[in-house]
């Protein structure tokens, strides 16, 4: 992460925010950053075009139907509720403080009414929107961004409901702790999952879910390396405090046992009906 000084602030219809960035062409996987920016207001924004509209609706669609499957019901709605009644939610460009256009997923700080607003990034519509075809029929297949796209918002929401959110410790040490702890409570629930889909009858329905099961499990992983860099990072560059406690190596060993778990039980089933 970098700090920007931004000496834009008198500028009209501009905001000073934080920054959670994902940048998938460093060296490695969902690289993820947090620093200053600024975007313009939404009230700034033209009237939005049909087509435009709709991709946008379906990348909220996919979002909340994405924290509902992993239990975030309440973030959920307030997702939903965000972008369609109190427009505090919305996508756009993120500039960094000259204006330049920067690489991350999402921005949040106060607007003009002094109330905190959340900027995603407008290249997440084409991961999710663009995709719903594709997401219908495999929404944690090889190429979905739903489960990091979903922790993103996860992370936000910290700071939308802090007072002025900033790229330090006060700040960023909750957000974290919460991405850190969300990603805990989602491992365990697939795990809770799959250890209760294993003792089900075979069926279609049962082979369908298993393999959600372990694609989602796919997702995590991926997801748990990101957000150990991050924090590595974050602390490196004193946006998050050094020797806290974290779950990550939890996280990590219940990954790893359930993957063998999977691996075990896939290869018994290749064995075929066993002979009493």
């Amino acid at each position: 992460m970098k700090h920007i000084i931004a000496l834009l602030a008198a500028l009209c219809c501009q905001l000073l925010v934080h920054v959670y960035s994902n940048n998938p062409t460093n060296s490695f996987a969902n690289h993820r950053v947090t620093g200053k920016a600024v975007i313009a207001n939404g009230a700034a924004q033209p009237g939005i075009n049909k087509q435009q509209q709709t991709r946008e609706q379906l990348s909220i669609r996919w979002l909340a139907k994405t924290l509902n499957r992993m239990g975030e019901t309440k973030l959920a709605k307030r997702v939903m509720d965000d972008y369609y009644i109190t427009k505090r939610l919305r996508f756009g460009i993120i500039r960094d403080g000259l204006g330049r256009v920067i690489d991350a997923n999402a921005a949040t700080g106060r607007g003009e009414n002094r109330k905190n607003e959340m900027m995603l990034n407008e290249s997440m519509l084409s991961r999710l929107g663009d995709q719903d075809r594709l997401l219908t029929s495999k929404p944690y297949g090889a190429s979905s961004s739903l489960i990091s796209d979903a922790m993103t918002v996860v992370h936000e929401y910290v700071h939308m409901d802090q007072d002025d959110p900033d790229n330090r410790p006060p700040w960023e040490d909750p957000a974290w702790q919460t991405s850190d702890r969300t990603l805990n409570n989602w491992i365990k629930k697939i795990e809770a999952e799959y250890n209760a889909a294993r003792k089900l009858p075979a069926s279609k329905e049962k082979t369908a879910k298993l393999t959600e099961l372990g694609e989602i499990l796919n997702k995590l992983q991926s997801e748990l390396g990101a957000t150990r860099e991050a924090i590595k990072e974050n602390i490196a560059n004193k946006s998050v405090s050094p020797n806290q406690q974290w779950l990550l190596d939890d996280s990590e060993k219940r990954i790893r046992t359930l993957k063998e778990a999977i691996k075990k039980y896939d290869d018994f089933a290749k064995l075929g009906p066993q002979q009493p």
